[in-house]
């Protein structure tokens, strides 16, 4: 265990936490990398890590995904993403724009 880690584990331990305080993770990447670590069992016991419903890019319907590329491709709408989004594609038929990506390359703001 490196010494930053170790000393923020010691901090955490130091705090006078009188309740259970229960912490959702939405990232499957992260939640891989807590388990791995081993975080869950390094923290206080007042302190529980809950593994959430997964990444939102990871959870969002295609639909949704398709309808804000739509609104991507109205001259007068800047949509704004998380930056995983843009390369989510959807299933179009040959030739459309299947990606905010694409959408962008394609001179969406």
């Amino acid at each position: 265990m490196s010494t930053t880690a170790k000393t923020w584990l010691e901090r955490i331990h130091a705090l006078p936490i009188d309740r259970t305080l229960r912490i959702m993770n939405v990232c499957g990447g992260h939640e891989r990398s807590i388990t791995l670590a081993g975080l869950r069992g390094a923290l206080p016991k007042q302190i529980e890590l809950i593994p959430g419903p997964g990444c939102p890019v990871c959870v969002c319907p295609e639909e949704d995904v398709y309808q804000a590329i739509q609104l991507a491709l109205h001259e007068d709408i800047t949509l704004v993403a998380f930056g995983d989004m843009l390369r989510v594609p959807v299933n179009v038929g040959k030739g459309e724009i299947r990606s905010l990506e694409q959408a962008k390359a394609a001179g969406a703001d």
